[in-house]
């Protein structure tokens, strides 16, 4: 397996040791913090941005459509969340 298919395969890895802040892990407050913290839904947001990123540089078809999906979806729920004040 050459590096790149690697770092993609441990690419969502990452989120078990998201920080959106310093002072606290992803969800040591619970669900309701991270929905309605400003921090959070940026790092949700720039996590969609990156994705739609990564998809544009993927080459196979199936998988530039799911992160496409992901990256949108991401995108989409982090701006509902913002715009409602959740």
């Amino acid at each position: 397996m050459n590096f790149r298919k690697w770092l993609m395969a441990m690419l969502p890895l990452t989120l078990v040791l998201a920080k959106a802040h310093p002072g606290h892990d992803l969800m040591e407050h619970g669900a309701g913090h991270v929905a309605s913290s400003p921090y959070h839904l940026f790092v949700l947001a720039a996590v969609a941005v990156v994705t739609l990123g990564v998809a544009q540089m993927v080459r196979n078809a199936s998988a530039k459509k799911y992160l496409r999906l992901a990256g949108a979806t991401a995108l989409v729920a982090a701006g509902a969340m913002w715009g409602l004040g959740i």
